[in-house]
């Protein structure tokens, strides 16, 4: 079967297309994940320090006169 030539450059820049798209796919899932990984280890880190969120307020009855 041969390619008739007008048909080369739509087909090759139809696969350079997918192949950029599958790449930028595959750079952000990475760096989100790599994200993930160090937000995951920062709130441990954070954690192991002592680190806490401050105990939430008292409530406060209204005064009634």
């Amino acid at each position: 079967m041969t390619i008739d030539i007008r048909w080369a450059v739509p087909l090759a820049l139809f696969g350079g297309v997918v192949v950029g798209a599958a790449l930028t796919t595959r750079r952000r899932k990475v760096r989100r994940q790599t994200k993930k990984r160090e937000h995951k280890e920062g709130l441990h880190a954070w954690e192991g320090e002592g680190g806490s969120l401050a105990a939430p307020a008292p409530a406060i009855a209204p005064h009634v006169s």
